[in-house]
């Protein structure tokens, strides 16, 4: 395992496959807080945990280490004004947010296909406001994440929302990448027994389900400077067959109305 990285530079080991929304070290950082209101299920995802400043933690039955590095290194970020608001604290990420400030969070249901779990997370942030919700029936392999953004100013605004990640796929902080361009899905790819992608490889993945989203799979610390730059992803699968610390996201960039919201889902 390597040291972890603050803010942007040394750090972290994951797997599992999220159709709609899915580490350790020597002196480390306190991770994220996670929320009082974890999804526990019998699997095959069998934890999935959202912090109430929207960090991202999943668990997959087959797997020892969570699916993002150090567990918490996923989250929700978004761009607006010139200001770039996220989780309060990302392991080995950004560093350079401002934390979402939290406002609510409860979990309902019994994880059944007509009762899912959810867990709906409301946060505020400048002029916006986020209601997300992360839903998982029991026995599937992925979950779905919709973020209802709010524009409370008296002006239009453009906006930029994040989903973003540092892979850990298979307890191990290294893999490979690719892009799907008819479903827009980006994905952390495992190595297979030999240490190669393949068909039989495991992955994870972000597929979006609100059309517009733009993507990108690079090394883990290109992705966090490309939420970073506060611009959309640039579409780019950046040298997908070499196995590195990997990350991925996708983005969508909107403008919203006074006093209206957009629903983003994957």
């Amino acid at each position: 395992m390597k040291a972890i990285k603050t803010g942007n530079s040394m750090k972290r080991s994951i797997r599992f496959s999220v159709a709609a929304a899915a580490a350790a070290a020597l002196v480390i950082a306190p991770a994220a807080a996670a929320s009082a209101l974890p999804i526990e299920s019998s699997g095959p995802l069998v934890r999935i945990d959202i912090s109430d400043t929207l960090n991202c933690a999943v668990n997959h039955a087959g797997d020892s280490a969570g699916e993002f590095f150090f567990d918490t290194a996923c989250g929700t970020f978004a761009a607006v004004g010139g200001e770039l608001y996220g989780p309060s604290y990302v392991p080995a990420g950004p560093g350079s947010q401002t934390a979402w400030t939290p406002v609510s969070q409860n979990l309902t249901g019994t994880g059944a296909g007509t009762d899912p779990f959810q867990i709906v997370t409301e946060v505020t942030g400048g002029v916006l406001s986020i209601t997300q919700t992360d839903s998982y029936v029991e026995g599937d392999h992925h979950y779905y994440t919709t973020s209802l953004v709010t524009n409370n100013g008296t002006d239009p605004v453009e906006v930029t929302l994040y989903h973003a990640a540092d892979c850990y796929l298979g307890n191990d902080d290294s893999g490979f990448g690719a892009f799907d361009a008819a479903t827009g899905a980006v994905s952390c790819v495992a190595p297979d027994s030999e240490g190669n992608p393949s068909a039989a490889s495991r992955i994870e993945q972000f597929i979006p389900t609100t059309i517009g989203s733009n993507y990108i799979y690079s090394g883990f610390s290109q992705v966090w400077s490309a939420v970073v730059s506060m611009q959309p992803f640039p579409d780019t699968l950046s040298n997908p067959d070499t196995r590195r610390d990997n990350g991925m996201g996708l983005s969508w960039t909107v403008t919203i109305p006074a006093g209206e919201s957009v629903s983003l889902s994957m």
